[in-house]
């Protein structure tokens, strides 16, 4: 049995893969994790870069944000984004 979490990365692959089919050129898209805890951000990104393999490679990006969706909306809107930390050490 798959646990929630679980799916949701398995969501989340599909996603991804699909963004991945669509690049045609050399601009990768660059996808934002999400979590409250540093720790449970790197995991995640973790397990995306070893479910993926390669098939992100060179056109996905994954970063994480580690803060509350507030934070996340300020990071991505460029509105006061300085304290919102990102893990940008684990990208595909």
């Amino acid at each position: 049995m798959l646990t929630c979490a679980h799916r949701a990365l398995r969501k989340t692959l599909h996603i991804l893969s699909a963004l991945a089919r669509s690049v045609t050129n050399d601009a990768p898209i660059t996808y934002y994790a999400l979590d409250l805890e540093k720790r449970e951000l790197e995991q995640a990104l973790t397990s995306i870069q070893k479910s993926a393999g390669t098939a992100l490679h060179g056109k996905v990006i994954t970063k994480g944000i580690c803060g509350t969706y507030d934070a996340g909306l300020k990071l991505i809107t460029g509105v006061n984004s300085n304290h919102v930390p990102v893990i940008t050490e684990l990208t595909t």
